[in-house]
């Protein structure tokens, strides 16, 4: 999986951390404190979801976090460029 989706997964754990902490004491309703991290971690899901299946369709506009390893040609003006004086 890329580094954006672990990145992504702790910044969403830490923040269902901060919603337990915080929102059990302002929701008194356990049912819809339940309700409130289960909406929250089906909005993560669909968001990484709906990332990953437009990445397979079209990487090279998502494909922000990848450094792509320069091809042949890219190599060949490098080496033009580095030895000519």
């Amino acid at each position: 999986m890329p580094l954006w989706v672990y990145i992504l997964s702790g910044i969403v754990l830490v923040v269902a951390i901060l919603i337990l902490e915080l929102g059990s004491e302002i929701v008194e309703d356990e049912k819809i404190f339940a309700l409130m991290i289960g909406c929250f971690l089906l909005l993560y899901v669909l968001i990484v979801a709906t990332i990953l299946i437009f990445n397979k369709k079209n990487p090279a506009k998502t494909d922000f976090l990848h450094v792509n390893a320069p091809t042949s040609q890219d190599e060949q003006i490098i080496q033009i460029n580095t030895t000519q004086p």
